[in-house]
């Protein structure tokens, strides 16, 4: 009975180990994944700013500004432009 019990001993201890390699690489990737997503979040808050910049100096230009698609739908006005024709 011991020969055979030594082949699965030796078997299951195999598999132990990498099973805690892949433990280890899973890990690794996951913490990888988590820095780029730190990264990516802190690139979304820096673009969500300068939008914002960008958007409060589109409304506060002395000027009228219209912002349309290729068609020429109006997107978007400033308020030099609602003032200029009076709109909300």
């Amino acid at each position: 009975m011991l020969p055979e019990v030594q082949p699965e001993a030796d078997l299951l201890l195999a598999a132990l180990k990498e099973l805690n390699t892949a433990s280890k690489k899973v890990e690794i990737a996951t913490e990888k994944v988590l820095e780029k997503t730190q990264k990516l979040v802190n690139v979304q808050t820096r673009l969500r700013e300068a939008s914002k910049s960008y958007q409060d100096l589109f409304e506060l230009i002395p000027n009228a500004y219209l912002v349309s698609d290729t068609q020429g739908k109006i997107l978007s006005a400033n308020r030099a432009t609602a003032l200029l024709f009076n709109l909300q």
